[in-house]
């Protein structure tokens, strides 16, 4: 697996998150590569999740959201390639399939994918914070 971000500046942050989503996703998936991207965006956008090859994602986030939405969203974005890893989701111009059914329709809030999305986003977070924090105790009594 390869993990790579754009900026230095939140570099251990971004594969610490990616690393911990992995292990919480998709564990038995070893061959891929995840590049994450931090660049301007507009006003309502946060970020997305795209696949450019069988096992080569590309996630792009907003570069200035406070650091728990920029986690969250991260988190959110790596439910994306936990979908397109298992092939449950495959988006392309003319069609959108989730697990094998076709979507229709630009209801971008009630597609399947983003349902689920945002609903492990939470509980990743949730979880994501309580392993940062044993994390630290565990760092300061070695």
């Amino acid at each position: 697996m390869i993990i790579t971000c754009n900026l230095k500046d939140k570099e251990e942050m971004t594969v610490s998150v990616v690393a911990f989503a992995i292990a919480k996703l998709f564990p038995k998936f070893k061959k891929f590569t995840i590049d994450v991207e931090y660049e301007s965006m507009g006003r309502w956008e946060y970020g997305y999740a795209e696949q450019y090859a069988n096992k080569y994602f590309v996630i792009t986030l907003k570069d200035n959201m406070s650091l728990k939405n920029t986690i969250m969203t991260l988190l959110h974005e790596m439910v994306h390639v936990k979908q397109y890893l298992k092939g449950e989701l495959r988006l392309g111009y003319k069609e959108k399939v989730w697990k094998g059914r076709k979507w229709n329709g630009d209801d971008y809030t009630n597609y399947p994918w983003e349902k689920e999305a945002r609903k492990l986003e939470e509980s990743l977070y949730a979880e994501y914070v309580e392993f940062m924090k044993a994390k630290e105790l565990m760092d300061s009594l070695l």
